[in-house]
């Protein structure tokens, strides 16, 4: 087991404000574990009398006889509820006061403790209420920002990737059972197919594991947002632009070239859709070594970028030659001309002319951003299949390797062994085998309540 379980244990209580933060209209403490109803009733005088029944209670300080607060009380009995344990919530108002006194009654229980951060999940998890990947679709969920997000959250959650690996799980495993029915039975005259028949039954399998791989990048795109980088020489105002595409102050705009020697990056929602705005450090010959490293981490945010607005102006005649940069074709350019309040001549039909001082050109700018968000996130709104953690890269990854293998594999225990090692990677997905070194890390992603 993880450090995790090895601390803890599943023998104690926990519990842990469950509904934000403080002051608020409404608090909700929940506590799980063999203890919660003994909880309930030192705290409301009663144990609940039906689970999934709301209890109008008073909460009580068992050592003073004072009252604390009035609220309900909901009592979830295993194996029926989040965690598989017994789970009792108090529903009190938001009161820092009412809080601590409840939680200082609560750690006065022997056996009973503040849970760690995403802590019920992971009984949930061990209680096998969810399997790994719906853990991971939580986690989306809690973390989405916009509708799209959500929707490929609750495909995870939903266990719809579980259920693709089942599949595939099954398929292989019933291949790997002829085969070894063939090695194990040879003298009885078991007839196999040929290697050619084998191989085009993996070939079915690699094809829809290969369409999950190629998918990634558009999927990571939709959990991660689609990152826009703004590029150009010192001083052509890339800083101003980015300030008025995000209505606020967040890169430095001062007239000294050089300024933004970092990159800057702004989270938003633009058309409804999750996106990385980077503010990056002005492309010319470095003047000492600060700026070196600024237009060296410029370089690599546009081998990064999805989409790059190029930025130059009215005192220069051509864009950024971006073919230096060794940008990839899948990357979407957007040329612009800054500073355009000063020019009269707009003669360039493929640069987009725009004014960061008076707003001149933005609703243009903005419409061709638009236009190519929905273009690649079209791209991911029919496919079946999404992974967006590298960790599923990762393991698709392996798979696909080992069916390779198999297919090149001239020795029918050999071809076993490729199919034993896919078989053994797909259940990581859900959790099944050879986890326990990344539960803790994915666990520490939820909040305490959680």
């Amino acid at each position: 087991m993880g450090s995790f379980l090895k601390n803890f244990g599943n023998n104690s209580t926990i519990f842990a404000f469950s509904s934000g933060s403080v002051p608020s209209g409404v608090g909700i403490i929940r506590i799980s574990g063999p203890l919660s109803l003994k909880c309930a009733k030192i705290i409301t005088g009663d144990e609940p009398k039906k689970p999934r029944i709301v209890e109008l209670k008073n909460f009580v300080n068992p050592n003073t006889n004072d009252y604390i607060d009035r609220g309900l009380m909901i009592w979830f009995n295993k194996p029926n509820s989040f965690t598989g344990e017994d789970i009792i919530e108090f529903h009190t108002h938001g009161s820092m006061a009412v809080v601590d006194l409840l939680y200082e009654i609560l750690l006065s229980i022997d056996n009973v403790r503040i849970a760690e951060p995403g802590e019920f999940t992971r009984r949930s998890f061990e209680n096998n209420k969810l399997n790994l990947e719906q853990v991971e679709g939580l986690v989306d969920v809690i973390n989405a920002e916009t509708k799209i997000q959500l929707d490929h959250a609750n495909k995870l959650l939903l266990g719809n990737l579980g259920e693709l690996t089942e599949n595939l799980r099954v398929k292989l495993l019933a291949l790997l059972s002829e085969i070894e029915a063939a090695i194990e039975f040879e003298d009885d005259g078991i007839v196999l197919d040929t290697f050619k028949n084998l191989n085009l039954k993996i070939d079915s399998i690699s094809e829809i594991i290969n369409d999950i791989l190629v998918n990634y990048q558009n999927s990571q795109i939709i959990r991660d947002g689609l990152i826009i980088s703004i590029i150009g020489p010192p001083n052509v105002g890339k800083s101003s632009i980015i300030n008025r595409l995000t209505n606020s102050d967040v890169s430095i705009i001062t007239n000294i070239p050089g300024t933004t020697r970092d990159i800057v990056e702004v989270k938003l929602k633009l058309f409804g859709y999750p996106v990385l705005l980077r503010d990056t450090a002005g492309l010319r010959h470095a003047q000492d070594v600060v700026e070196k490293i600024g237009v060296e981490k410029s370089i690599e945010s546009i081998k990064q970028s999805d989409l790059i607005i190029s930025v130059t102006d009215n005192e220069l005649d051509l864009p950024i030659d971006l073919n230096t940069y060794n940008i990839t074709d899948n990357t979407s350019i957007i040329e612009v001309q800054n500073k355009s309040d000063l020019i009269r001549d707009f003669n360039k039909n493929d640069i987009i002319y725009i004014s960061a001082k008076t707003n001149f050109g933005f609703e243009k700018l903005l419409s061709h951003i638009k236009i190519i968000l929905e273009s690649k996130f079209n791209q991911t709104k029919n496919k079946m299949y999404l992974i967006s953690r590298k960790r599923h890269h990762e393991i698709f990854q392996e798979i696909s390797n080992s069916l390779i293998s198999f297919k090149k594999q001239t020795e029918l225990e050999l071809k076993a062994e490729d199919l034993r090692f896919g078989i053994q990677s797909l259940g990581k997905i859900t959790g099944r085998v050879d986890v326990e070194d990344m539960l803790d890390k994915l666990f520490n992603e939820f909040c305490i309540g959680k």
